[in-house]
């Protein structure tokens, strides 16, 4: 699916509110004061990508990537084409297979997606890694996010359940 060309200006705290909204602190699993502390940690990962974005040299952690990688999904469904996808909102990613070495170097795992109010269903992803890395640690995190401006690199199969995310830019 192609993402539409307007812009889209919502901000991540504005997917966290709509997201919170949606489901209700009923449904979250943690109490509401875990909810406040995972919000806390998640604008801690947006400054911190902030910074980077300024800096340049300094490392994402594989933890604050997924966790990145949550909110921008949700921006870039929030931009698609098709109603049905925009309605879509992703609540995180669970890697699985970490196949590093492969000639098609990829991750692939679970992911948890909503639809409106409708609640969460668990889907899977691949992540390609556009070329091979020693071992896991050696991937650089935030050259796989992708930059707001950027269309084009997350496919959504509604029918499947999958979501398949491929950096546009070259991989560090």
């Amino acid at each position: 699916m192609k993402r539409k060309k307007k812009k889209n200006n919502l901000s991540r705290d504005d997917v966290f509110d709509d997201l919170l909204a949606q489901r209700g602190a009923a449904h979250f699993t943690e109490p509401l004061d875990e909810v406040r502390k995972d919000r806390k940690d998640a604008l801690r990962v947006r400054t911190f990508v902030a910074e980077q974005e300024s800096i340049g040299d300094v490392r994402l952690t594989e933890e604050e990537y997924w966790l990145a990688l949550e909110y921008r999904v949700c921006r870039e469904l929030r931009g698609m084409d098709t109603k049905a996808v925009r309605s879509l909102w992703c609540d995180g990613f669970i890697p699985g297979e970490w196949a590093v070495l492969e000639p098609r170097p990829r991750i692939t795992g679970s992911v948890w997606m909503g639809r409106g109010r409708n609640g969460q269903a668990c889907w899977e992803f691949e992540l390609s890694l556009g070329r091979s890395f020693p071992s896991r640690e050696d991937i650089p995190w935030k050259s796989l996010l992708p930059a707001d401006e950027d269309t084009g690199w997350l496919d959504v199969d509604l029918d499947q359940g999958q979501l398949r995310i491929r950096p546009i830019r070259p991989v560090g």
